[in-house]
């Protein structure tokens, strides 16, 4: 089945192993019938292809099957890639709270017991090297 007059493309940010993206759009069934299509939007060698999967009559429809059985392997791709984000931004942030507690360290060390100032240029330093 063809989508003729293809117009609205919406990306779910849903990706195979093949890096083809799950995504909806509006267009025209090869009967002519106006309606929403489910495919993957591929794209081989710079040359990017809709390849359907389903058609339904209203967007509704479309979107609610998105979340259906039959793209459990995009959902669970989607979910290892959200937990791998995760994890990396949890490890950026734990990585400047010690970045942050090592600062406050030298601002609270014997060094600057009798005498409290600091030098900008000591605390930039230190930013640059947790950076």
């Amino acid at each position: 089945m063809n989508a003729n007059d293809t117009t609205t493309i919406h990306y779910t940010g849903r990706k195979n192993k093949l890096n083809d993206e799950l995504v909806v759009w509006e267009g025209r069934a090869d009967w002519g019938d106006k309606g929403w299509f489910i495919g993957f939007e591929m794209d081989r060698d710079g040359v990017k292809s809709l390849h359907t999967k389903m058609f339904y009559f209203t967007k509704s429809d479309a979107m609610h099957d998105l979340t259906e059985p039959m793209f459990d392997e995009f959902k669970e791709h989607y979910v290892t890639k959200l937990k791998r984000e995760k994890a990396e931004a949890d490890a950026e942030a734990e990585r400047l709270r010690e970045g942050l507690r090592s600062i406050r360290s030298y601002v609270m060390s014997d060094k600057f017991h009798n005498d409290t100032t600091v030098q900008v240029g000591d605390i930039i330093t230190r930013i640059q090297e947790i950076l």
